[in-house]
């Protein structure tokens, strides 16, 4: 009898299991702390970039500016100007506009999808 084809459910989170032993673990934990980053959000962009440099997928460019805050937004509504977006666009400076997204404890540029470190 055939296996049933799997359902996709690509914005439920998965869980994978790594077995190591448990002085490689703490060495990453260690090293992730120095990071400052959670060592599962360590470990699934390590497995991203490994995956992107097996198909040839250049690293994505840094980021030109940092995210701005709600009162970067707030200055520059108020004078009328506009925000650069990590991009390096200019994106709109109105309070209500889209939020960065946080995916894995990180965030992204709305428009553009860049990380922003």
């Amino acid at each position: 009898m055939p296996a049933k084809p799997r359902k996709s459910r690509p914005d439920k989170p998965a869980v994978i299991v790594l077995r190591l032993p448990g002085h490689l673990k703490n060495r990453l934990i260690d090293y992730c702390d120095s990071l400052g980053v959670p060592y599962t959000n360590w470990a699934v962009l390590a497995l991203l970039a490994q995956m992107d440099a097996e198909l040839g997928i250049p690293p994505a460019p840094p980021a030109v500016a940092p995210l701005p805050t709600a009162v970067d937004e707030l200055h520059a509504y108020l004078r009328g100007e506009r925000l650069t977006l990590p991009c390096g666009r200019e994106g709109s400076s109105c309070p209500g506009t889209e939020r960065p997204e946080r995916v894995a404890g990180f965030d992204f540029c709305p428009e553009c999808h860049i990380r922003v470190m």
